[in-house]
């Protein structure tokens, strides 16, 4: 079993630096949205060690009528500079996205243009639970 977390601006200040690097992966939120970048996460990459397993992910705003298309290029335009063959990527789909007209394709389509502007194909990850 692996030990890891996600991470993000709203948790930056629970976190004692080390602590990060205790766990086997992280997982930093990058973007939302057409417009937030999240600005924690150069941050944390500058914690990290080297071979440490991180990775990025982006929450995901269909709900406000935004074209998948648009937010992926978003997303990969942040954090394009900080990603390796060993960064896991993913999708982010919680609260008001969930109830979004054609979430699956809007998905599905994000996830392919990240994976063909990135080499990487991301994980999409939710919650049965809506805040």
């Amino acid at each position: 079993m692996l030990n890891g977390i996600d991470i993000s601006h709203h948790n930056f200040n629970m976190w004692n630096p080390q602590d990060l690097n205790s766990l086997d992966f992280v997982i930093m939120k990058a973007t939302e949205g057409v417009r937030f970048k999240d600005n924690k996460m150069p941050i944390y990459m500058n914690i990290l060690k080297k071979d440490s397993l991180y990775g990025f992910y982006h929450f995901a705003r269909p709900d406000l009528g935004n074209d998948p298309e648009d937010e992926a290029e978003h997303f990969v335009s942040y954090i394009r500079k900080y990603i390796s063959d060993r960064s896991i990527l993913a999708l982010d789909v919680e609260a008001a996205a969930l109830n979004a007209p054609n979430l699956d394709s809007w998905c599905a389509t994000w996830a392919q243009i990240v994976d063909i502007e990135t080499g990487i194909l991301p994980m999409i990850y939710t919650s049965a639970a809506e805040t």
